[in-house]
């Protein structure tokens, strides 16, 4: 980063890198924002992507050659770095950090096929000479082999039927070179191809390695379709594995790939930290544009008290259920307030024109008023002026008209105007409780945390404004860890929902009822001092023991532990929730099933 932006404040600059994406028109792809971003932060790109540039450059020319796949890859690299090809250079690094994988792979291969080899040719065999096994050596290495694979594979089967004999001690043999003849050596069974080499307990480790790989890193690896194959190759590799260099082979791989998994997690750590730090500047900006339409505050709140945190599945799934909801009902309450709108306008815009009407009638009046008056000057004949009176009192009677109709039509819209305005009304409040509806826990209906932080910070205020105490109870489910595991998760889902229903029924209607998280609920208690919460608790545990929890037929007790505290003043909700979760969990260490008063 330049000094510029180290002078700057990054949300500014993320900021106006927004709005100009917006001013000039710029589609919202990640390279246009970072375009601007550098461009309104003073970043120097050029000097940036040269030693980006160099060091590219230097990692392709450096790259090792110790084999033909490796070679290749190295010739290709230094040609995509001459060629300034960063895309064709990114896929030749993973197919090099690939090579250099199966190139120690195979040297670890070779190293336990070659000691193998050693020692099963040293060993003692019946009815298999020393000679016959370097015979036997030799034609291996004769036969035509395209590539170190087949080699490889061709020693194996040798080894393998070596092992097969029972060890030991060989009956002399007569040297080949005294008789003049030479045996031709045995077929190596089929058996010696079943038979392990070593221990069970290896065996069964790798089993056991190639089922985490199976069962766990595979599906973790699902979003990188390439690293969870080859977390499955190694799972088969595994699981074929019997003589001591596959094991050693197996252990060779199995650490290359836990070093690629550990690199690949690492940038998705930080891919993750990225796109949230992102998401929070666009959620802070979207916040202040809208500060005015009270139908998103409850989305955005939601959102901003994700981005916040740690990211938590249970937390996401919940909100985008709400926010899902709201926006299905929100688009149904926008498309008529639209029309409540768009109806208001023609009424405005009709208003508007009969004005206009009733302007030119006025008009046309007193032009005829005033040709009238000129005439009534101008004679002095009787006749004449009856004649002009008569004209005068037709004019005022139309105008007289028009003036009627055009108080009726006023009074008419200015009717029809309330009922528009009134319905705007209504769907704006209905839009804004709507998004009110995301600060409810969807499991249960009471409020989440969003809601307990709007609920407290009112009741606070309407307690200190009245002088009057308020106190606040934190419950938590005893043993639910327990009902889960015996009667499963539905059944501890439904234990929530019916404790929820027990506390709303048995409260005040005054009273707030929230799901602060997992199987705790915290009850807010406005103008109740500590002594009559504790009243109101312990009833509340009483009622909760005469309703039983019925699950598949079964009833099941369903008991709590509480912890009680009275807001004391200047006290934030932090501090007073702390206080109550303190006497909560000493309630739990007593023996459960308590009510205990917080210090």
């Amino acid at each position: 980063m330049s000094n510029a932006l180290a002078k700057s404040n990054i949300k500014d600059v993320a900021r106006e890198a927004l709005r100009a994406l917006v001013v000039r028109k710029l589609d919202p792809s990640p390279e246009n924002y970072r375009r601007l971003y550098n461009e309104i932060a003073g970043v120097d790109e050029a000097a940036e992507g040269s030693a980006a540039e160099q060091t590219l450059g230097r990692i392709a020319h450096d790259f090792p050659r110790t084999s033909p796949e490796l070679l290749r890859v190295a010739k290709a690299m230094e040609r995509a770095a001459g060629k300034r090809d960063w895309g064709q250079l990114a896929g030749l690094l993973h197919e090099a950090n690939e090579a250099i994988s199966r190139y120690y792979a195979a040297a670890e291969s070779w190293r336990g096929l070659l000691a193998e080899l050693l020692q099963q040719f040293d060993a003692s065999h019946k009815g298999l000479s020393r000679l016959r096994k370097k015979e036997r050596l030799e034609r291996v290495l004769e036969l035509p082999a395209s590539t170190p694979e087949q080699l490889q594979q061709k020693l194996a089967a040798l080894v393998r039927s070596w092992a097969e004999l029972a060890t030991e001690a060989a009956a002399p043999e007569p040297d080949p070179s005294q008789t003049g003849e030479l045996k031709r050596p045995a077929q190596p069974h089929a058996a010696a191809f079943a038979q392990p080499l070593v221990p069970d307990d290896t065996i069964m480790l790798c089993d056991l390695l190639a089922h985490v790989l199976d069962i766990g890193m595979a599906a973790l690896l699902a979003y990188d379709p390439a690293m969870a194959l080859e977390a499955e190759s190694l799972a088969q590799q595994a699981r074929s594995a019997r003589a001591a260099y596959e094991f050693n082979a197996v252990r060779a791989a199995t650490k290359s790939f836990l070093l690629k998994v550990e690199l690949t997690t690492s940038n998705t750590a930080d891919l993750h930290q990225g796109i949230l730090r992102l998401l929070r500047l666009v959620v802070e900006n979207v916040a202040a544009l809208v500060g005015e339409d009270d139908w998103l505050h409850g989305q955005i709140s939601v959102l901003a008290e994700i981005v916040s945190q740690p990211l938590d599945l249970v937390m996401i799934q919940h909100a985008e259920r709400s926010i899902k909801d709201a926006i299905l009902r929100q688009g149904t309450l926008r498309h008529s307030l639209t029309e409540a709108k768009t109806a208001f306008k023609s009424m405005v815009s009709g208003f508007i024109d009969r004005l206009g009407e009733f302007s030119t009638s006025t008009g046309d009046y007193h032009e005829t008023i005033e040709r009238l008056s000129t005439r009534i000057k101008s004679t002095d004949d009787i006749i004449e002026l009856s004649r002009i009176l008569d004209q005068v009192a037709a004019a005022t009677r139309q105008v007289q008209a028009a003036t009627l109709r055009s108080r009726e039509e006023t009074l008419k819209t200015q009717e029809e105007v309330r009922t528009a305005e009134q319905k705007v009304r209504e769907l704006q409040t209905e839009l804004s409780r709507v998004s009110a509806k995301v600060r409810e826990d969807q499991l249960t209906g009471a409020l989440n945390r969003r809601g307990l932080e709007e609920e407290f910070d009112r009741s606070c205020a309407a307690s200190e404004r009245r002088q009057e105490p308020m106190s606040l109870a934190l419950l938590d489910i005893d043993d639910f860890k327990k009902l889960n595991d015996t009667h499963g998760h539905m059944a501890g889902d439904n234990a929530l929902v019916h404790l929820a229903k027990v506390i709303r029924s048995t409260v005040r209607p005054t009273d707030v009822v929230c799901r602060y998280g997992g199987e705790e609920f915290v009850i807010l208690l406005p103008g109740t001092s500590l002594q009559d919460a504790v009243v109101v608790i312990s009833r509340l545990q009483r009622e909760l023991t005469k309703r039983f929890f019925l699950h598949d037929n079964q009833r099941l007790l369903l008991t709590f532990s509480a912890g009680i505290a009275e807001r004391r003043g200047g006290e934030t909700r932090e501090q007073t929730i702390g206080r109550a979760d303190a006497a909560m969990y000493q309630a739990k260490r007593s023996g459960k099933n308590r009510v205990l008063v917080a210090e």
